[in-house]
């Protein structure tokens, strides 16, 4: 289908109430767009509206979108209308919403994700407070990605439920979703632009916890409930997640039931939260910090391709994996530590082979991260002490044990039964090579893992090795 003789209609990419979007081509004059252009066509029938206040939301949400233009938001080139469809113009993100996003990575959204996320979202919100409008539906499917990351954009959408309101003003319209919904329009309040501070403390929290709060809630009168239940206290992140104090304090602050009290925009984008960018990559492995580049593993050469790098990947995941019980026994807090690692391990992974190529291993790899995930949200809701040991430190050890095995046996004559041994701990010790950062610990580790490739390219037993 071919819109005006200017859009092709391409493959369905998402499905809702009233509206079908599509990956489409700019195929004629269609400026500033050039022919061949991938963009996002919303096809919205009017068919399908059964009161004039859903044609009012449609207008509203095109009116609003034309005045906007921001890195954080997502462009709305133009529209095109039939006798009874519009077809909404907008800026491609390739990488989906949040929502799919946190599904299919959940925990393995690392502290420098999650600090970058949060600082996109609220660079939108403040270009919409510039421009005099709050959101009122802000969620993680309205929130739009765009690239990989590193290199990634968050994109704020789906202007249908909002408006231009100033400082002063109340609103009093209901919209929204529940979950994500502030108390004040849940509890059918007037209310003002602290109801998307609230929406954006959810999504926050969310993207902590890997699910939002209440979940166990099912349906808007249960969870207005629990929110009445909380009087004057905030929702906070539990303890049972690693979660840094000024996080904790901010998402806190955002979640305020009373909206007078509730952190406003200002006091957001001041908070010391993002004065202390996240060094380390989990609190209870401090100094770690990933970098994304291959160099840090020798044998995840980038010229062998993703299918060889995703295939030594994954035998790195299965051999960490048969250590879960061992971890278990030392506690749950320190398993969940290993899972999350695990999850941001071959998350990282998985973008880098992304920017190279198709995979073919790229399936199996996100069930792995997805089975970690489901099985971290399980222990996180239990109680659990604070870890005896790190997750590095744990995989270190690991590693060093099953070094000193592969040293027994060479010493013994055993060569075979050696270089097996050391295949084992190269493979437990790849995500410490790649996820950490301070000097000394990556020259421990560094030390080690050259050591054992070079035991591994030896043919004879005779040298004796000492570690």
């Amino acid at each position: 289908m071919i819109i005006n003789g200017k859009i092709k209609i391409g493959e369905e990419l998402g499905r809702g109430s009233f509206a079908t979007v599509y990956k489409s081509t700019i195929v004629g004059n269609y400026p500033p767009l050039q022919i061949g252009d991938v963009v996002a066509v919303k096809s919205i029938s009017t068919n399908k509206f059964s009161t004039p206040e859903e044609r009012e939301k449609l207008e509203n949400e095109i009116n609003l979108m034309k005045k906007l233009s921001h890195t954080n938001i997502v462009k709305l080139y133009g529209v095109e209308r039939t006798s009874s469809t519009y077809f909404l113009v907008m800026e491609y993100c390739e990488t989906g919403d949040l929502h799919f996003f946190l599904k299919k990575f959940g925990l393995g959204i690392s502290p420098e994700m999650l600090y970058n996320f949060i600082q996109q979202i609220g660079n939108g919100l403040q270009y919409l407070k510039s421009q005099e409008i709050i959101h009122r539906d802000l969620k993680p499917q309205n929130i739009m990605i765009k690239g990989q990351w590193p290199d990634i954009t968050l994109k704020l959408a789906d202007f249908g439920f909002a408006r231009f309101l100033h400082d002063n003003d109340m609103a009093e319209t209901i919209c929204g979703s529940p979950i994500y919904m502030a108390p004040e329009i849940q509890f059918n309040s007037p209310y003002t632009s602290a109801v998307d501070m609230w929406s954006l403390g959810v999504i926050i929290y969310e993207m902590i916890v890997s699910q939002p709060p209440f979940p166990n809630c099912k349906s808007p009168f249960e969870l207005t409930n629990e929110i009445k239940k909380l009087g004057s206290r905030p929702i906070e992140v539990p303890k049972s997640i690693s979660c840094p104090d000024l996080l904790r304090d901010l998402v806190s602050k955002l979640l305020t039931v009373d909206p007078t009290r509730r952190m406003t925009l200002k006091e957001f984008v001041e908070h010391q939260y993002f004065k202390s960018p996240p060094k380390s990559s989990l609190e209870n492995t401090s100094g770690r910090k990933k970098k994304f580049s291959f160099s840090n593993i020798i044998t995840l050469d980038k010229n062998e391709g993703p299918d060889k790098i995703l295939s030594l990947v994954k035998e790195s995941a299965d051999s960490i994996e048969a250590l879960f019980t061992d971890c278990q026994d030392i506690g749950d807090s320190v398993l969940f530590d290993l899972l999350t690692t695990m999850c941001e391990f071959l998350v990282d992974i998985l973008y880098e082979c992304r920017a190279i190529g198709s995979c073919q291993y790229e399936d199996q790899i996100i069930q792995q991260i997805e089975g970690y995930k489901d099985e971290a949200d399980e222990l996180s809701q239990t109680e659990m002490e604070p870890p005896s040991i790190s997750a590095l430190k744990f995989l270190f050890d690991k590693g060093m044990e099953y070094a000193m095995t592969g040293v027994k046996a060479e010493q013994d004559g055993n060569m075979s039964f050696a270089k097996f041994k050391y295949q084992k701990s190269l493979y437990i010790l790849c995500p410490l090579v790649f996820l950490i950062g301070r000097d000394e610990e990556i020259f421990k580790v560094r030390i080690l893992y050259d050591q054992l490739m070079f035991r591994l390219s030896i043919p004879s037993p005779e040298e004796n090795l000492t570690i």
